[in-house]
């Protein structure tokens, strides 16, 4: 019986693997890993690693279309790449530009690819992670990080749009989640869990239409919706 395909482009992304598992807990599925590191806990006999730096995943774009072939189409895509700068030095070239590829230009170079390859299909689901406060001002902290994420939020929603793209669509807004990439940063407003965001996706997937945004948790969106009215000079530091 030829095995369900999943791609998992942010292989270290604790959120995307946390919506592996709860996408493919049986034994029909073939896993596939991108990217430069990932938890040894999910690794299993029907689990490929394509080990990609940050810098290169434009160069090797052919190579995962190349192993992905080998598979048949994608049945599962999740899009989950992070990189947050230090808050010191985000201005720098060198941190914009690691911002922009591993938030937002890697993940959609992948996606186009996928796309144009003929390895997404009507019944492929794809799920990009975003974040809740992606383009939502003011943003005092890691504006850099926020910045990057808009632009894949509204790439994102672009393709899946276009009545050209196959596919069905499910972009996810999580507040702030407790992980290893932010464990620097000064704990975020709303947290939620890696678990909880993955069994909401789960839950909510779009049968039917074509894409889906969520806030996770739901409750967020009242905060969303009421930050951008306030006073911008509440959020001024002296």
């Amino acid at each position: 019986m030829k095995k369900r395909v999943a791609l998992l482009v942010g292989a270290s992304s604790e959120i995307g693997q946390e919506l592996l598992q709860v996408y493919t807990q049986d034994s029909s599925w073939q896993k596939v890993l991108v990217g430069e590191n990932f938890s040894h806990e999910i690794l299993t006999k029907d689990t490929t690693f394509l080990k990609i730096s940050w810098g290169e995943f434009e160069n090797h774009l052919d190579s995962i279309i190349e192993a992905i072939t080998k598979l048949g189409s994608v049945d599962l895509l999740i899009l989950s790449t992070g990189y947050i700068s230090n808050t010191q030095t985000q201005n720098s070239m060198n941190e914009i530009s690691r911002n922009l590829l591993g938030n937002y230009q890697n993940p959609i170079y992948i996606l186009n690819k996928l796309i144009a390859s003929g390895l997404i299909t009507d019944s492929s689901r794809i799920i990009g992670v975003s974040s809740a406060l992606a383009g939502i001002p003011p943003r005092m902290k890691n504006y850099v990080y926020s910045a990057s994420k808009t632009a894949f939020d509204l790439h994102f929603t672009s393709i899946a749009l276009d009545s050209s793209n196959l596919g069905k669509y499910l972009l996810v807004r999580p507040s702030y989640v407790p992980t290893k990439i932010n464990k620097h940063l000064t704990p975020g407003f709303l947290p939620t869990t890696t678990k909880k965001v993955a069994t909401h996706c789960k839950r909510v997937f779009p049968r039917y239409q074509k894409l889906k945004i969520i806030y996770s948790p739901r409750y967020i969106i009242i905060f969303i919706l009421l930050l951008p009215l306030l006073p911008k000079k509440i959020f001024f530091r002296r």
